[in-house]
């Protein structure tokens, strides 16, 4: 598996810890989502807004830790071609010469 494709599976099994805790809350202890934890705001506000900001950092994280893929070379791409019973392209179409 590529590793851009770990690394989101990575942040996805996170989020959706997290987000299935606040579900939880939710479905089993309603009352505490109005209980006030901070400024004057209570858990359904503050966890809902908190999860709102983690899915953006997560995604800058994402995108500041994936590496680019290398795209496939001219003569990766005709042998593929080549191969899927489409013409092939010679050493000496894909030179140039």
């Amino acid at each position: 598996m590529a590793r851009n494709a770990r690394l989101g599976l990575v942040f996805f099994f996170i989020y959706a810890a997290i987000y299935t805790g606040f579900v939880a809350i939710c479905t089993f202890r309603y009352d505490w989502m109005g209980t006030i934890v901070f400024a004057g705001l209570n858990l359904a506000v503050v966890y809902g807004m908190g999860l709102i900001a983690l899915a953006v950092v997560m995604a800058v994280i994402y995108m500041l830790m994936c590496k680019p893929e290398e795209p496939p070379s001219a003569t990766a791409v005709a042998n593929e071609v080549g191969s899927r019973g489409g013409p092939a392209l010679s050493a000496h179409a894909t030179t140039g010469r």
